[in-house]
């Protein structure tokens, strides 16, 4: 699926490749490019490669068969890739066909293309993935430190949602997650989903097909928001009965799970889109562009009504 956004007569054109329609975040990727390209004067070509790495990467290499100095050229990339590995090569393709590239929100391994081609403008911009998990972990201890006062030993069984785990922002939620409950005893099962509300409640319901009685828990931490509402789903739960942290926070979909009580909390994972933009506006002006951007995240709720939902959950 491709789609273009008008753009002033002369503007450079960027081809943004995102994963699936289907995901609120990579449709608030979207929008976002979209204003950022207007306010860049840049025109902006987005293409879906529907979840497939096959796909995507023939969507990608079309467009570097249209180089810059053609009609109908093809000035920068944007990629958010599908899967880990196979994304430096397309970095050394462009870099060959002097065209600016940023990955988003993966670990990209550009150190041969930038050796090669030292001139290149190669980046990513990426929210601390790590850093979230980490987050996402002390909310959970937050939650049941202050929920224990009222019930002993609460929270310890979690099922824990995350998206393919060979991804590395899979891995590093996880690692941060495990940072943050160290010393917690907290008994973490894991399901592998994939990002989606349906991927998630599929990983779920087969996790909860081989536990049977013993896969009991107390609350659901899940990698993205849309997995916890599929969790959820598959546990045959209505929305808000087991403490629920997510990950993404958007305004329009994680933030309004936590304020209809449908989420406990998630960590707001700010959007790449905009920033890789404007690191190609630098470019395209003969300006440096930053190896790396790393991007903070927050909670939503803040700590202190985390705290106080809290004690109103232990006390009901």
């Amino acid at each position: 699926m491709t789609s273009s956004a008008p753009a002033p007569s002369g503007a450079r054109t960027v081809a943004l490749f995102l994963i699936s329609k289907e995901s609120s975040y990579q449709q608030a990727l979207l929008l976002e490019g979209r204003d950022a390209a207007r306010r860049l004067r840049i025109r902006l070509e987005a293409s879906f490669g529907d979840g497939q790495f096959e796909l995507q990467i023939k969507q990608i290499y079309a467009a570097l068969a249209r180089p810059p100095e053609a009609e109908n050229g093809v000035h920068g990339l944007v990629i958010m890739p599908i899967k880990e590995g196979g994304y430096g090569r397309i970095g050394a393709n462009a870099a060959r066909g002097s065209v600016p590239c940023v990955f988003l929100n993966r670990e990209v391994d550009l150190d041969g293309p930038r050796r090669d081609f030292p001139r290149a403008a190669l980046s990513v911009v990426t929210p601390d993935q790590r850093r979230c998990g980490l987050e996402q972990g002390l909310q959970y201890r937050t939650w049941f430190e202050e929920a224990g006062r009222l019930r002993p030993g609460c929270g310890r069984r979690v099922l824990y949602v995350q998206g393919p785990p060979d991804t590395s922002s899979a891995r590093d939620r996880l690692e941060g997650m495990r940072q943050a409950v160290e010393g917690w005893p907290a008994d973490l099962t894991v399901a592998n989903g994939d990002w989606t509300e349906e991927g998630g409640r599929e990983a779920v319901a087969r996790l909860a097909r081989t536990l049977g009685d013993r896969g009991a828990f107390d609350a659901i931490v899940s990698q993205n928001d849309e997995m916890a509402r599929g969790a959820t789903r598959a546990l045959g739960m209505a929305a808000g009965t087991l403490p629920t942290f997510g990950i993404d926070g958007l305004p329009g979909f994680g933030q309004g799970m936590v304020d209809s009580g449908e989420l406990a909390a998630t960590v707001v994972m700010p959007t790449t889109c905009g920033p890789a933009l404007e690191l190609l506006a630098q470019a395209f002006r003969g300006e440096p562009a930053a190896p790396k951007v790393v991007l903070p995240s927050r909670w939503h709720p803040e700590r202190a009504a985390l705290q106080d939902r809290a004690r109103r959950w232990a006390a009901a």
